[in-house]
């Protein structure tokens, strides 16, 4: 970890953690954030059919605020066994192996919507 950072425009850079707010919750502040822009640069509506590729901590934001935005299906596209298991616990409700699934999976996810 760095001692020291450069940051051109701190005003808008940096933001104070409260005293209240434990570092391991303020830690993933940035990746929610990144997440909820995402979905407000996106088209999406209640009730669309989404698709998550990727399920590290921005997918993992996006899995939960996309559930909680009413997505009608969520689908999880992860390699790893343990991160395609927590974005189904976190709210997706199918997720493939993109690897294993190679050729076959733009039509099972076509299919789900």
């Amino acid at each position: 970890m760095a001692e020291y950072m450069l940051v051109k425009d701190p005003q808008y850079m940096l933001t104070r953690i409260p005293d209240h707010v434990p570092f391991e919750d303020a830690v993933l502040m940035d990746c929610i954030a990144t997440a909820y822009r995402g979905i407000r640069q996106s088209a999406f509506g209640m009730g669309d059919n989404v698709v998550v590729s990727g399920a590290a901590s921005i997918g993992l934001s996006l899995i939960q605020l996309l559930k909680i935005g009413g997505a009608g299906h969520i689908t999880v596209l992860q390699p790893s066994p343990m991160k395609r298991e927590l974005g189904l616990k976190l709210g997706g409700d199918i997720a493939f192996n993109p690897i294993e699934e190679g050729d076959t999976l733009r039509d099972k996810v076509m299919a789900l919507s």
